[in-house]
């Protein structure tokens, strides 16, 4: 991995703070993502998990289990958005975007996702 990175160009950081990121050869690039994977096929192909079906909403924090939709916070410019359990660790849960499947999964707190309320009965 040092060889690679000494055949990376160097930037600049001027004093006013601004920068200069050189540009990269494809070359390159792939080749420090497959030293940095170990697998080339992993490093080129996605992330084969379906997004599973959506089996309802859960009524409490207890209640949320793989399958459930609720509500995760993107970040804090974009706000919160749909999104599918696929797994839960604790306060961590594993979720997939529900209108966004393509988007990698990704891991938020519980304080970074809200219940969606049912409706009533």
């Amino acid at each position: 991995m040092a060889a690679l990175a000494k055949k990376l160009p160097g930037g600049r950081l001027y004093g006013n703070g601004r920068g200069f990121v050189p540009n990269i050869r494809q070359s390159l690039y792939s080749e420090i993502i497959v030293t940095l994977v170990g697998e080339p096929q992993a490093a080129v192909s996605k992330d084969q998990d379906e997004l599973p079906v959506a089996i309802g909403l859960p009524r409490t924090w207890d209640e949320i289990a793989p399958g459930h939709l609720v509500i995760a916070q993107e970040a804090l410019d974009y706000g919160w958005w749909e999104a599918v359990v696929i797994g839960r660790d604790g306060d961590m849960f594993t979720l997939r975007f529900r209108d966004y499947p393509k988007l990698p999964k990704f891991v938020r707190h519980r304080n970074a996702i809200a219940l969606i309320s049912p409706p009533a009965e």
